[in-house]
């Protein structure tokens, strides 16, 4: 994860000049999506996707069978869930794709 952050294409949104979410892509992948715990649940990651799927007619991501907040919001934008897979921690990750 963190070497596909330091390749990464960043777009961010700012408040008050201080970023507080900010997607990774590297190509058409997401390598991440984040955002400040007091700054959840406001739309950021939806605007973030939106420039992504602006850019890209397909995208695909991995995110944790775990982190189902993750898992729905990304259903919650049509992505789907193409291949579920055991990670080299013996955690069940999920390759999600979403098309135009």
């Amino acid at each position: 994860m963190k070497q596909l952050m330091i390749e990464a294409e960043i777009y961010a949104v700012y408040e008050e000049e201080q970023p507080v979410a900010f997607i990774g892509l590297v190509g058409n992948y997401i390598a991440g999506i984040f955002i400040l715990k007091d700054y959840q649940k406001k739309g950021y990651g939806k605007k973030l996707l939106k420039v992504a799927q602006q850019k890209y007619s397909e995208l695909h991501l991995s995110v944790y069978e775990k982190n189902q907040n993750a898992v729905a919001f990304y259903k919650y934008q049509n992505f789907i869930i193409i291949e579920q897979k055991m990670d080299e921690n013996n955690e069940v990750e999920y390759l999600m794709v979403w098309t135009k």
